[in-house]
């Protein structure tokens, strides 16, 4: 059964010996979105124009995301990165789910892992998260970049709000990179790995607030606004848990084996 959210042959309980191996912490993966499977399966559902309505959660969890509006669905690009596909956002397209607790990780830990590329923009953009916007009151997270195409992780409990510093570099001329939102204890972190050798890692003292917020989005905040432009290959997010060094290397290897890429996160 290869359906949208059914339990197709690429979710952990049924992957096959191409996965297994490499994507550790199967139990802990919330979501997991991918714009080429591993094995046999369909990724997304697509509308007469070619815009996804319906991308599927490889997690097994069946944490789809969706998009009502045609003009708001991202597209699908073939031979994006090492012949890949990816999907196509502009700043008015995005992708959300339809439960609000589906990423709510209140006081606890989470591990976040995107491959994209970004364009320019302009303003406060959303990449990926809960946050229905920049503003400290609008709680969840969010990874998010400038109009300078840096990038920073926030969190917010809706009365208070945790920034990470701006990351030095800038990120519209990178190619495809890898770029980790997480959380452990009372620190909150995002750090990015790319092909010309950039890496950084900025992270903020959280206080132990709670971050949950509503539902989970990519390619913009989740009201729809601010937008990235740019490509999303893969997302892989790990609810409960930070993985430790030994399972980050381990989805580091997938990512760089999948993606013919060399990134150390």
């Amino acid at each position: 059964n290869n359906a949208i959210g059914g339990a197709g042959i690429d979710i952990p309980a049924y992957k096959g010996q191409s996965t297994r191996s490499n994507v550790p912490r199967a139990k802990d993966l919330s979501m997991w979105f991918m714009a080429v499977p591993n094995e046999r399966a369909r990724v997304c559902d697509v509308d007469n124009a070619g815009g996804i309505n319906r991308l599927r959660d490889f997690s097994g969890n069946r944490n789809n995301l969706v998009q009502a509006t045609a003009a708001s669905r991202p597209t699908v690009k073939q031979s994006t990165t090492a012949g890949r596909a990816s999907f196509v956002f502009t700043t008015a397209q995005w992708l959300g789910g339809d439960d609000d607790a589906a990423f709510d990780t209140g006081t606890g830990a989470f591990d976040i892992y995107i491959v994209f590329n970004l364009t320019a923009g302009s303003g406060n953009q959303g990449i990926l998260g809960t946050k229905a916007s920049v503003s400290a009151g609008q709680a969840g997270i969010s990874l998010m970049c400038t109009a300078a195409e840096k990038l920073r992780g926030v969190g917010s409990s809706g009365s208070a709000q945790k920034v990470t510093a701006l990351t030095a570099n800038n990120y519209d001329d990178k190619g495809f990179f890898v770029a980790r939102l997480s959380r452990t204890g009372t620190t909150t972190g995002v750090s990015t790995s790319c092909t010309d050798g950039t890496i950084e890692a900025k992270s903020v003292a959280d206080g132990g607030i709670n971050y949950n917020g509503g539902v989970f989005a990519i390619g913009a905040f989740n009201a729809g606004g601010a937008g990235i432009a740019g490509n999303i290959v893969e997302v892989m997010a790990y609810k409960g848990v930070r993985l430790n060094v030994p399972d980050k290397d381990k989805v580091m290897h997938y990512i760089n084996t999948k993606y013919n890429l060399a990134l150390s996160i």
